[in-house]
């Protein structure tokens, strides 16, 4: 027999046949007849309607308790749940690029002025974040923030165009790629993270200080590597001194106040007689007996790898079939990559095995050394998708 309501197995809500042959059942009950329930007839169709808006009322009860599970939540509810536990969604961050400013020497560029280029139209906007002026070399270099937040990418010399003039300002580009945002965690990524947040209550070892960098939402990426060997050691391609702990961070833009905010997370979480190690950042923590202690930490650098995929399809498909389709799954993938994660061929076979027309793949990376089915990171790399070639 099925229960429905509340019980000791969780809650289970009537369809709408359920009320429609309860109320029938009642009636007939009430009344001692044997009624006719055809749809034609009156009794028959204002307990059909009837039943179809009671059930329309029970689904919605039941999703709403689905929702109080994790696994059943999706959007504002899902981040409900997240705030019980203190693990809160990731907002999209802004990508930021150094831009080359020339023109006229003495010439000031206001913070805030806007130039185009990049973006998945080639019109991607970035205000420059601090006044800058020309020198005497005719240039200046400053940084911009793309006006839109999320995973906006400009390759060297995208940012070609000035939309805001300023007399005295000629031309800008770009040197280098852009440092890429992030865009808002989805949810799935968002439960998998809450599922991991119990590790944020704890301290004193590399899980609770990982999970507490990775809550900080100007992290894309992070690891933690640490040696409690009295000897120096070398991990992942990373040397790391006797009893130390490194923490490796990207991106490697952040500001100051986000770099004093990532020393005190790496100073709270780490045990008593660890020394946080890192080759780039030092800040000063101040702890609470008014003392201070000194916190270092690494940034990632990112590591350019292709991929190739060679491609047998379906009879009566043809090449542009699956080509962007295997590109946007490739991209996705590597987008979840964290600091120094492998990603194999069987990764990506198995993400794009449903694509229509494709028959088989054989996939292979490329990061310097050759083609080959497992591109695997140092331990202070991340690995950055360059390009995704489809062919026959």
């Amino acid at each position: 027999m099925t229960t429905y309501g509340l019980s000791s197995t969780g809650f289970l809500a009537r369809r709408a046949a359920d009320f429609r042959q309860i109320m029938r059942d009642y009636y007939d009950a009430a009344t001692g007849l044997v009624n006719d329930w055809s749809d034609d007839t009156f009794l028959g169709n204002i307990t059909a309607n009837a039943s179809i808006r009671l059930g329309e009322l029970s689904e919605g009860l039941q999703a709403v308790y689905d929702a109080f599970n994790r696994n059943g939540a999706t959007g504002a509810q899902l981040d409900d749940i997240g705030g019980l536990i203190g693990v809160f969604r990731n907002e999209a961050t802004y990508s930021l690029a150094t831009v080359t400013l020339s023109g006229t020497a003495g010439t000031v560029i206001p913070s805030s002025n806007v130039v185009e280029g990049g973006g998945d139209d080639g019109r991607a906007r970035w205000k420059t974040l601090t006044d800058a002026t020309i020198g005497g070399g005719g240039t200046v270099d400053v940084q911009v923030q793309a006006e839109e937040a999320g995973s906006i990418h400009a390759d060297i010399g995208d940012i070609d165009k000035i939309v805001t003039p300023v007399s005295g300002w000629d031309s800008v580009t770009n040197a280098a790629e852009s440092t890429d945002g992030q865009d808002r965690e989805t949810d799935d990524e968002y439960k998998l993270r809450q599922s991991e947040g119990g590790s944020i209550y704890g301290s004193g070892n590399s899980n609770s200080l990982l999970a507490n960098l990775s809550a900080l939402d100007y992290v894309a990426a992070a690891l933690v590597i640490d040696n409690d060997e009295p000897t120096q050691q070398v991990i992942g391609g990373v040397t790391v001194p006797p009893n130390s702990s490194t923490s490796i961070i990207w991106p490697n833009s952040l500001t100051d106040a986000q770099k004093d905010e990532v020393a005190e997370t790496i100073y709270m979480q780490l045990p008593q007689g660890i020394k946080a190690n890192g080759a780039d950042v030092t800040r000063t923590v101040t702890k609470r007996d008014g003392l201070s202690k000194s916190i270092s930490f690494s940034w990632a650098s990112q590591l350019g790898c292709t991929t190739d995929v060679t491609v047998e399809l379906e009879p009566g498909y043809v090449l542009t079939d699956v080509d962007t389709p295997i590109e946007e799954a490739n991209e996705a993938l590597f987008a979840l990559l964290t600091v120094g994660e492998s990603i194999q061929d069987l990764d990506l076979q198995g993400q794009i095995a449903s694509v229509a027309g494709l028959k088989r793949a054989t996939v292979t990376f490329n990061i310097g050394a050759g083609a080959v089915t497992s591109a695997e990171p140092d331990f202070n790399e991340i690995l950055n998708l360059t390009s995704t070639t489809v062919h026959l």
